[in-house]
Formats: C-alpha cells, sequence, structure tokens
C-alpha cells in the first residue's frame, strides 16, 4: 500500500526538496520557452524574408508588365504606320492604273481617228 510506504521527512527537508523541484520544473520551463522564441524569432525572420521575395517578384513583374505594354504599344503603331503606307501605296498603284487605263483609252480613241 502507497500510504505505508510514504516517507516522513522533517519539514526543512521536505521544503528544501520542494524548493529545488520548484527551480528545476522553472528551470526546464525557462529552456522550453527560450526555445519557443527563438523558433517565433527565426519564423518572423522567414516571414519577412518570404515578403521581401514577394515584394521584389512583384516589382519584376510590373516591370515586365510595362515592358510588354510599351512593346505592345509600338506595335500598335508600327502596324498603324504600315497600314497608313500601304494605303498610300494602294492609293499611288490606283492613279497609276487609272491613268495607264487613260492613256489607253487615249491611244485607243486617237488610233481609231
Amino acid at each position: 500500500d502507497l500510504q505505508s510506504r510514504r516517507i516522513q521527512l522533517p519539514p526543512r527537508e521536505l521544503q528544501a526538496l520542494r524548493m529545488q523541484i520548484t527551480s528545476e520544473v522553472e528551470a526546464e520551463f525557462e529552456e522550453k520557452i527560450g526555445h519557443f522564441e527563438q523558433q517565433v524569432s527565426a519564423e518572423k525572420r522567414r516571414i519577412s524574408e518570404l515578403q521581401q521575395q514577394m515584394r521584389q517578384q512583384q516589382s519584376a513583374a510590373n516591370t515586365r508588365e510595362q515592358k510588354l505594354a510599351e512593346e505592345i504599344a509600338d506595335l500598335r503603331s508600327g502596324m498603324k504606320d504600315k497600314e497608313s503606307a500601304w494605303k498610300r501605296e494602294r492609293d499611288e498603284l490606283q492613279a497609276l492604273a487609272d491613268r495607264t487605263v487613260l492613256a489607253e483609252s487615249r491611244e485607243s480613241l486617237l488610233e481609231t481617228k
């Protein structure tokens, strides 16, 4: 029976044993708290690093997006310039064709006279 096996310690020894146990428990608790605080600190640093990486990636993405937008604008402008040039060339060719038809018609009329 446990009750019959109990050791009776003098009050001073009992108090000293309680203080020793309390001290050991507190030391272990403080060690665990210190370890946990180190983990929290490491995680905070990791989060900060990840946030910095995200900001850098977002900045790079924004730069790429801006460059693509500029390239698209340049391409559209170039297309408009080419389209205008093609229209001018078409109009010039049409005018040349019209003059050629007129010249041929005149020649034909002159030949028939």
